[in-house]
């Protein structure tokens, strides 16, 4: 159903050096009016949200786009995302069981961080799988300074990926999306229609349009580990049964063949304008395809309830709204009672009394379903050893299969990981010179610290094979 308080909406999707500009208008048929991207110009930052705003406002006038309502959308990179699991709950009960969870997740950095979650609907008798994503309260601050300068009324703040995903035409309920930018690379897997898993993948070289085909493959190899990860979590009949990618980048087809064959999904396909329902009023030009992002989040905006995710309106901050109106009416009885308007104030006291006496009955009502969400966290808290915990030798075999070289024989046959994170990893190839690239390519990357060949020689027997062994600290850290 499309909302009827905005005819049109503009998609703002922010990377790390340029923002994707769209607009959508429309009701029950959805049109594109405009889109390009904005370059952001050397010397300005988002650290600088004022002289950013204005540059941007210059840009959207140049280009005739008038719209004021706009919808902010960030990359994964600028969020914290966790992926959770809770017993089958209401709304209301789930809410208070994410906020404990995010208390617990986030800790000291609470109060400096914004917090929204989205949830798939939870069948009957089945966890909600809810995916909770933090961003710096500073930075939905910088964001909202930008669109006071650029003259915008921003409706909402939240992940492009996670919209995009969102609103593609269901070819299918669950599919993986792949989205590739210039500046980075996104995955997000939608289970049963619903957004579940974003993650950042890093980027290509050269913005893809001149990626290497090992390079490619480190992509498709970093995707499909998560892919991994995810099917080792989450039942058989709600994997992914798609994966589609958005060439954000003009990768030419070569490429892009390239990479969907390294991927080695079941069903293949390019998303474009016309899987959000909408083609622009000629052809499609390549400025619009790129800005795919920007259309998702202005399309999100014409609907109701389009956001997923919504960093500006979350719902977990209605605690702390209703907690500040509760100080301000306290304090505003105490100017009154310094003022001497002592009726007033004993009026308020017994207006307290009321709603005291209301809240104490509400809570009484409420008893058994907190009671009952307290035995669900104790025992998500008894279990959260096994299921709450990423083993961190899962890093080390990553980096060391991104290490690995595609096309040199030589693989990987053991590998101990000590407590204090010193590896040890022994393996084969039938080429001495595939081992010494290995040792070059591990030494070049940041994860690997102190870099030691342990020895390199023949494995015996009847067998051609070298047998290696090299020793190294690792340092990466998510």
């Amino acid at each position: 159903m499309i909302s009827v308080c905005h005819r049109s909406v503009l998609g703002l999707a922010f990377e790390d050096r340029r923002i994707l500009v769209a607009e959508v208008a429309g009701r029950q048929k959805l049109s594109l009016r405009g889109a390009a991207e904005f370059c952001v110009p050397q010397g300005i930052s988002l650290e600088d949200p004022e002289a950013l705003g204005r540059s941007l406002g210059s840009f959207l006038r140049y280009h005739r786009l008038n719209t004021r309502s706009a919808v902010l959308g960030l990359p994964a990179r600028w969020l914290v995302t966790r992926e959770k699991r809770f017993p089958p709950a209401g709304d209301t009960a789930l809410a208070g069981m994410v906020r404990i969870e995010a208390e617990r997740a986030f800790a000291s950095e609470l109060p400096h961080l914004v917090v929204d979650y989205v949830r798939r609907p939870a069948r009957s008798g089945s966890r909600s799988r809810v995916l909770i994503a933090a961003v710096p309260r500073l930075t939905v601050e910088r964001l909202l300074a930008v669109a006071r300068a650029a003259n915008l009324k921003p409706l909402a703040i939240t992940a492009s990926s996670i919209v995009l995903g969102g609103l593609l035409r269901p070819r299918v309920p669950s599919l993986a999306l792949l989205s590739i930018r210039p500046s980075h690379a996104e995955l997000v897997v939608r289970l049963g229609g619903c957004v579940e898993i974003l993650r950042h993948l890093g980027a290509l070289t050269e913005g893809g349009v001149g990626a290497s085909p090992e390079d490619i493959g480190r992509l498709a190899s970093a995707a499909r580990l998560q892919m991994m990860a995810l099917s080792g979590a989450e039942e058989k009949q709600v994997a992914p049964e798609a994966f589609v990618i958005w060439n954000g980048t003009g990768m030419d087809s070569g490429r892009f063949h390239i990479l969907a064959g390294a991927l080695g999904a079941n069903a293949m396909d390019e998303v474009g304008l016309a899987d959000l329902g909408l083609l622009p009023a000629g052809v499609s030009t390549d400025a619009e395809r790129g800005c795919l992002a920007a259309v998702a989040l202005a399309v999100a905006g014409l609907r109701v309830n389009g956001y997923p995710l919504d960093l500006l309106h979350s719902g977990l901050e209605v605690r702390q709204r209703r907690l500040n109106a509760r100080r301000l009416a306290l304090a505003a009885v105490g100017v009154v009672a310094v003022a001497g308007a002592l009726g007033a104030f004993l009026e308020t006291l017994h207006a307290e009394a009321r709603e005291v006496a209301l809240l104490r009955d509400r809570l009484n009502d409420m008893r058994p379903e907190i009671d009952a969400a307290r035995v669900s966290v104790e025992r998500a808290e008894m279990l959260r050893s096994w299921t709450d915990r990423r083993p961190r030798f899962l890093d080390v075999l990553l980096e060391l299969t991104l290490a690995c070289p595609a096309d040199r024989p030589i693989w990987i046959t053991n590998v101990a990981v000590r407590e204090d994170m010193r590896v040890v990893a022994s393996g084969k190839s039938s080429d001495e010179r595939a081992v010494l690239e290995f040792l070059d390519k591990i030494r070049a990357r940041p994860a690997f610290g102190d870099v030691q060949l342990l020895y390199m020689r023949d494995a015996g027997g009847a067998s051609h094979d070298v047998a290696f062994s090299v020793r190294f600290n690792f340092t990466h850290r998510e």
